[in-house]
């Protein structure tokens, strides 16, 4: 019969968490909405977030930007953005 020690120690490692969240935003309406679970997702970790800005350089023409205030452009990307994606 086999004698086992009761002195044997379990040794538990602690658990990884999500130190860090990188969030890209573009200020677009499903973006803003995701803010809150992006959010939450910190709290519950104790994450540090990281907000890195997102655009399409190949959708903005930076003459318009210079000439145009940049309001409009943004409106005018917005009705592009909204017919684009009823082709979809």
């Amino acid at each position: 019969m086999m004698k086992i020690q009761a002195s044997t120690t379990l040794r538990i490692e602690p658990m990884r968490t999500i130190q860090n969240i990188l969030f890209p935003v573009d200020f677009s309406p499903s973006c803003v909405a995701m803010a809150a679970f992006v959010k939450r997702g910190a709290s519950i970790f104790g994450a540090r977030v990281t907000l890195v800005h997102i655009f399409d350089l190949y959708s903005h023409d930076a003459f318009q930007l210079y000439v145009r205030p940049p309001s409009e452009v943004a409106e005018e990307q917005e009705i592009l953005a909204g017919t684009n994606s009823t082709r979809s």
